[in-house]
């Protein structure tokens, strides 16, 4: 599962991403994972851009 940082502006923080979803009310991360997922977390230098430019990334990334 890819997972894509982008409701902020600014660079992503992949440390407090994966804290917000592990360690929130739900254990997310745990129960994906529990469930035989795989998880990528995808960041951005700018969460803001544009959603083309954002979706270039996974696609770069990809590659």
């Amino acid at each position: 599962m890819i997972l894509s940082d982008g409701f902020s502006a600014g660079r992503s923080d992949p440390d407090a991403l994966w804290n917000a979803l592990e360690n929130g009310d739900y254990p997310f991360v745990t129960k994906l994972r529990e469930a035989g997922f795989d998880l990528v977390l995808l960041g951005f230098d700018e969460r803001s851009a544009s959603i083309l430019d954002n979706a270039a990334v996974a696609i770069d990334s990809s590659s």
